[in-house]
């Protein structure tokens, strides 16, 4: 039984994007954003944010790619209770770019759901 994750920073099998028709739908029908080497799609969820990964090869080898996905989940469990309402997020890493710290993925992703979401940066 998965545990309701509001207040913690896991990302648990209810928050994510599991099944093909709905990255389908988000990536079909969501608006996009981009802030570094994070570009989204965001599209209204109905009752809880969920997450999508896609890591493509080209950025690293499965050590990289794993540790990204890591960093990525963190960052949209610290960000997901501070947004005005809930998203389903496809978050694409495509193309290979230096490394960096937590904060600035967690920075980037904010900024670009803001920016796909159509937020301004002084919405809670």
């Amino acid at each position: 039984m998965t545990e309701p994750s509001t207040g913690t920073r896991r990302v648990g099998r209810a928050d994510r994007l599991r099944a093909s028709k709905d990255f389908q739908r988000v990536m079909r029908t969501g608006s996009r954003g981009q802030a570094g080497p994070v570009r989204v799609q965001v599209v209204p969820a109905t009752h809880r944010p969920r997450l999508g990964l896609a890591v493509s090869r080209r950025t690293g080898n499965a050590v990289h790619r794993n540790r990204l996905k890591r960093i990525l989940r963190a960052a949209f469990a610290s960000l997901r209770h501070g947004w005005p309402e809930p998203l389903d997020v496809v978050v694409i890493i495509a193309r290979k770019h230096e490394r960096t710290t937590a904060n600035q993925y967690t920075a980037w992703l904010e900024t670009a759901v803001r920016r796909a979401a159509g937020w301004s940066s002084d919405t809670p």
